[in-house]
């Protein structure tokens, strides 16, 4: 067994003192490498003593590849809070950094459900959700989409805005009702706001089409969502007059549509007058 196995085997173990005691008479100097892996195995087992020791005698590149995919990866993990936190102390940075192709540690928190790290980043760090992204994207985007209630509460309790994504869209693509009324409850939140979409699947979940940035009534519209459009219409009172950024009103979509339940739906003459 190679001295770093050895090393290894008394982290998992939680031998701290012997940990030191062979890394300082090791007459092999550790580069950084090594140092990353058994740093790697002290957030595994949450020995979070060596971690600091090991963070505090060695200080290996936190910028460095093998770092990022082996410690600060590892420590946005479930279960794994405490290490972050300590990780965070030595490289502050990190708390905002891009940990992978998936965004940076909120996002990961967020895509996980990992309420503990998630609570750790905006109640203790401060950390701005507005500033963090998952896939590219606001994490709000992807809570409203899967109906993460709790999640999205989290995110809009520390100020994450809905204005300028296309998070409306997202809970009505979902058909979500609750998610809408989650989303209209913040201040300033507007149901006629043009949502930022590029793309969207067909009907029925068929490939996908371009669709026009616009108001989500009118995206409604667009992906002839009848149950939504009068989910819109009745209890968020979206205006089918708002124009889109090709100059459509959702009155036009529908009339180009040829959808006529749709239509009617819309027409001022035959709008319900119980608009909350």
């Amino acid at each position: 067994m190679s001295n770093i196995d050895t090393i290894t085997s008394l982290i998992e173990q939680g031998q701290v003192d012997s940990v030191k005691t062979l890394l300082a008479t090791s007459p092999v100097k550790h580069d950084d490498d090594a140092i990353i892996m058994l740093l790697h195995a002290s957030i595994e087992s949450m020995n979070l003593d060596i971690m600091r020791y090991l963070l505090d005698t060695y200080k290996p590149d936190s910028q460095s590849p093998l770092f990022r995919d082996k410690v600060s990866l590892a420590s946005v993990g479930h279960g794994k809070t405490e290490a972050f936190k300590t990780l965070t102390a030595y490289h502050p940075s990190i708390l905002t950094w891009d940990l992978s192709h998936l965004g940076d540690a909120l996002g990961h928190a967020v895509l996980t459900d990992n309420f503990p790290l998630a609570h750790f980043i905006l109640d203790e760090a401060g950390c701005d959700p507005n500033k963090s992204q998952l896939c590219y994207r606001p994490p709000i985007e992807h809570t409203a989409y899967q109906g993460k209630y709790e999640m999205t509460k989290l995110l809009l309790k520390h100020g994450a805005r809905i204005n300028g994504t296309k998070a409306l869209y997202e809970a009505m693509q979902s058909g979500n009702v609750d998610m809408l009324s989650l989303l209209m409850s913040i201040p300033d939140s507007d149901i006629n706001t043009i949502q930022p979409v590029e793309r969207s699947e067909g009907p029925g979940g068929s490939e996908e089409v371009d669709i026009t940035p616009g108001p989500v009534l009118n995206l409604a519209v667009q992906t002839r969502n009848k149950a939504m459009v009068h989910a819109l219409v009745t209890k968020f009172g979206a205006d089918p007059l708002i124009k889109d950024q090709s100059g459509k009103t959702a009155v036009d979509w529908a009339r180009d549509n040829g959808d006529p339940a749709i239509s009617k739906q819309l027409d001022p003459a035959y709008r319900p007058c119980q608009v909350m």
